[in-house]
């Protein structure tokens, strides 16, 4: 299988393209991982900091069919650290821009769904009904819970990544598997516990759901960030993906990290050592 250059890859065979775009990354998955990788559908909500990111190396690890959903433009404020947003993009969806660019990556890319809306009951089952994978990198809390009651229903794997300030976080559950954990929803059930006493999460409705929107966002406030931070968080969620969907591993990782500690005196032993602990789990 050559690796050089190619000039005429417009004239490339689907199966020609994707063995001279993924030649380097062969030796690491298999060519039944390969295989794995180009049938997976995705279903891909929230195109932030982390989500964009994590779409497009989704995307450069042979993915061809995805989902997209999310309600936002592309704003000024977004320049520091999401991928998609130039001064070209600014004020376009962010579901046009990131198809637009999966496809100046691999013109063969199928974009099943593109939905420029909120989250809702309704389409998060419209997003994962045959899927094989959700990565939801939306915020509120009622996205996490409308993702979850639909995917506990139809048996798919969700992958949840956040970056907030100088720490980012990605979880797994796994309801693809028995027993499915439901670590994104800790913080969920300790707002309910606060705000109205325990509850079954998977049992609550939809104006409940949004409820909980209220009490989490605070007018005329922002969460701030920076470049590195989200952008790590979508490293961590891309690869929990490729590994899972191309069967190199089906665990239900989960790896939290705190930049403060890692840039400090000793910081990135500390980080890389929990890391490894997390990786034996």
């Amino acid at each position: 299988m050559g690796t050089g250059t190619i000039s005429n890859l417009d004239q490339l065979s689907e199966h020609a393209f994707a063995e001279a775009m993924l030649s380097r990354q062969y030796p690491l998955v298999g060519e039944a991982g390969i295989e794995r990788l180009m049938n997976a559908v995705v279903a891909h909500a929230g195109l932030g900091g982390g989500g964009a990111l994590a779409l497009e190396m989704l995307a450069r690890a042979g993915i061809r069919k995805f989902r997209l959903l999310d309600r936002d433009c592309y704003e000024a404020s977004n320049l520091n650290r999401q991928v998609f947003a130039t001064v070209d993009t600014v004020g376009r969806p962010k579901v046009e821009v990131a198809a637009e660019r999966l496809r100046k990556i691999n013109p063969h890319i199928k974009i099943e769904k593109s939905l420029f809306e909120s989250v809702t009951p309704g389409n998060c089952e419209e997003m994962l009904v045959g899927a094989d994978l959700a990565m939801v990198c939306t915020d509120s809390p009622s996205s996490h819970i409308f993702f979850n009651q639909a995917a506990r229903r139809l048996g798919v794997r969700l992958i949840f990544g956040g970056a907030p300030g100088l720490g980012c976080a990605v979880w797994v559950e796994a309801h693809d598997q028995p027993g499915g954990s439901d670590g994104p929803l800790n913080r969920v059930r300790n707002m309910l516990r606060r705000a109205r006493g325990a509850k079954d999460i998977y049992g609550l409705s939809e104006d409940e759901a949004l409820a909980l929107d209220s009490a989490h966002d605070r007018p005329g406030t922002f969460t701030p960030t920076i470049s590195y931070v989200p952008n790590c968080s979508a490293c961590l969620s891309a690869a929990l993906a490729v590994n899972y969907l191309a069967g190199l591993d089906t665990r239900p990782h989960s790896f939290r990290i705190d930049f403060k500690r890692f840039c400090s005196v000793g910081g990135i032993s500390q980080v890389l050592s929990t890391l490894r602990q997390q990786s034996r789990r």
